[in-house]
């Protein structure tokens, strides 16, 4: 495992922030993030045994952005409803989601990640790659590609992390 998931892993699965990672001067939409994963996570299995299936599915589930909306989570949620996402690359994404026990945990490891990143001074790049690599060695290496597809999407970087790619 990486350096950093022994911080992960805290008494009762609960995640752990240095006090160098706190004062690390980021603007991360924590709770866009977190909806971002709920979104993905809410995909029905049906929608993704195939292609077919997904498409089918993106036709009848269209994303309706609230009018002013530009957060995290319709960023995220855009990005994976978008051509670029194929059913495979989700479901690898929501596989490792499920590893990571729910949503807001997956959120939680990829904001912990990219929050100590920074803190040692990586650039935002090395930040979004050291993230996603963390919270794929927890969950047991599920979907690391996919995972850093989606945080290279630059909406997802900018709405989630507040950082230009």
């Amino acid at each position: 495992m990486t350096k950093l998931a022994p911080a992960l892993i805290g008494a009762g699965g609960v995640l752990a922030v240095s006090d160098a990672a706190s004062a690390a001067d980021v603007s991360i939409d924590e709770p866009g993030l977190r909806d971002g994963a709920e979104y993905i996570e809410s995909i029905p299995d049906a929608a993704l045994e195939s292609e077919q299936a997904f498409d089918a599915w993106k036709k009848e589930n269209p994303v309706v952005v609230p009018r002013g909306a530009v957060g995290c989570g319709v960023a995220v949620t855009t990005a994976v409803v978008s051509n670029v996402f194929v059913a495979s690359k989700v479901l690898k994404i929501r596989a490792a989601i499920k590893a990571a026990g729910s949503a807001k945990k997956f959120a939680d490891l990829l904001i912990t990640g990219f929050k100590v990143a920074k803190a040692e001074g990586k650039s935002n790049q090395a930040a979004m790659e050291f993230a996603a690599k963390e919270a794929s060695a927890v969950t047991g290496g599920e979907g690391l590609a996919a995972i850093l597809e989606l945080l290279s999407v630059a909406a997802v970087a900018e709405k989630c992390f507040g950082v230009d790619l």
